[in-house]
């Protein structure tokens, strides 16, 4: 009986992960971002549990798996609402090489060491540290690479969902004021109305408003 019982409690809890997983997205692990990586690793923690220990209610198990599965939507809503909240959960995106030169700062403040970059350049096909324009380390941790041979510039978000992003508007030279100037001759009054202006180091801007969306 116990091995029926086993067996069943198994099926049933595959199934319910796959829902799970199915619900937080198709993201690769590679790919989960801090808070969706630590709600996995303890849904997949808890659904063992059941699975061994017939004597507990299948349901005390589900219990824990589904309200972690609730908060997980819960925060993924206020990052995608709160790009603030999104900020100082996940992080901000870090130039690793920046027109070609190292950031040799934001480097040991990751503590991300020059092997690590070496084998993440490799792994894109990329030799040598020179042929690099930019390369940023995502939130994720994934490694975003461009060439010097196919980019100039590197357009950062200064403005994203009403939020003004102080720290990307200084990566790429602009004020307040300058931000605020293009907006009023793209006949915007406020951060509020846009949904993205994306600006490189050389002025260039891409503006989406939120009436656009």
């Amino acid at each position: 009986m116990t091995l029926f019982t086993s067996f069943f409690r198994t099926v049933i809890l595959y199934f319910v992960l796959v829902v799970f997983m199915r619900i937080m997205g198709k993201r690769q692990i590679g790919e989960l971002q801090l808070t969706e990586l630590v709600v996995t690793l303890l849904i997949a923690d808890l659904a063992s549990i059941p699975m061994q220990a017939t004597d507990i209610p299948l349901i005390t198990g589900l219990i824990p798996m589904i309200t972690l599965l609730v908060l997980e939507i819960a925060m993924s809503y206020l990052t995608l609402k709160c790009p603030r909240f999104h900020q100082l959960v996940s992080g901000s995106s870090m130039i690793l090489i920046d027109h070609g030169k190292l950031n040799r700062k934001i480097l040991g403040k990751l503590r991300f060491t020059l092997e690590d970059l070496i084998e993440g350049l490799r792994l894109q096909q990329i030799e040598r540290i020179e042929d690099v324009e930019f390369a940023i380390l995502e939130t994720n941790g994934q490694l975003s690479v461009f060439r010097k041979s196919n980019t100039k510039s590197l357009p950062w978000p200064v403005i994203l969902d009403g939020y003004a992003d102080k720290k990307a508007m200084k990566q790429v030279g602009v004020t307040e004021e300058w931000v605020m100037n293009y907006l009023k001759k793209q006949g915007v009054t406020s951060v509020n109305q846009v949904f993205l202006l994306n600006v490189d180091d050389q002025k260039n801007c891409y503006l989406v408003k939120k009436e656009d969306t």
